[in-house]
């Protein structure tokens, strides 16, 4: 998760081999789908949504985006949030909440 959410912020890889932004995206969904939450939240909070765009070449992650929300709204389990990291994530990205 914290991966995922500091790749976010600075919009490049940190903590994984990946070599490019898209790759942290295809990783938390479907692989940490518990955290998706807070990825979308730092998306959207530090706007890495054109860059993600620009980065998917292919359309796999449209796809996907099309695909999980659809399963958010119908409250797939499958993402219900984990919230039990919740206090560290505040603390360390505070302007994800605002």
């Amino acid at each position: 998760m914290l991966n995922a959410l500091y790749s976010a912020k600075h919009g490049r890889v940190i903590g994984w081999r990946f070599k490019t932004f898209i790759e942290v995206a295809h990783r938390v969904e479907p692989a940490h789908r518990r955290y998706l939450h807070y990825f979308r939240r730092a998306l959207a909070a530090y706007d890495r949504a054109d860059q993600l765009r620009a980065e998917d070449k292919s359309g796999k992650w449209a796809l996907k985006v099309k695909h999980y929300k659809a399963q958010m709204q119908i409250n797939d389990p499958a993402y219900t949030p984990d919230t039990s990291d919740m206090k560290l994530v505040v603390l360390l990205f505070p302007e994800i909440f605002v």
